[in-house]
């Protein structure tokens, strides 16, 4: 996937960036990535996950965090490229957890170094939303 953002903040290692949606995707039971949408996209060269921000439009309001498990970021130039590794973590506000795509993670077919530093990821995302 492919979509243009404005970078609003950036470190050595991390960018943040602003983004808005053009269409609508149903991530999770009724859970909506929807056309307006505004996105809070943070990305890390260190950490094997980044993390979105989705705000509803015209309220503002989060809707809720998604979490992707992948590779560190490459920033090359403007662009950010990250690998994605299938395994997603949606949070609510009530800060309820839903793990996504288990079964595409199983088909990556990882060795298992990998698949050990997947759910190590995973449990460096939940602390972070637990504090």
């Amino acid at each position: 996937m492919h979509y243009w953002g404005e970078l609003v903040g950036a470190i050595r290692d991390e960018r943040l960036i602003h983004a808005v949606g053009n269409f609508d995707q149903q991530i999770f039971g009724d859970y909506w990535l929807r056309d307006g949408d505004e996105y809070l996209e943070w990305y890390s060269s260190l950490k094997g996950y980044n993390i979105l921000e989705i705000h509803a439009q015209p309220s503002g309001q989060i809707k809720f965090w998604y979490c992707n498990l992948c590779r560190p970021a490459h920033f090359v130039g403007q662009a950010i490229i990250w690998t994605d590794l299938a395994l997603d973590l949606l949070v609510t506000p009530q800060k309820q957890f839903v793990l996504l795509d288990q079964d595409e993670l199983a088909l990556l077919n990882l060795d298992w170094e990998s698949y050990a530093k997947i759910w190590r990821n995973l449990s460096k995302l939940l602390e972070r939303f637990r504090a």
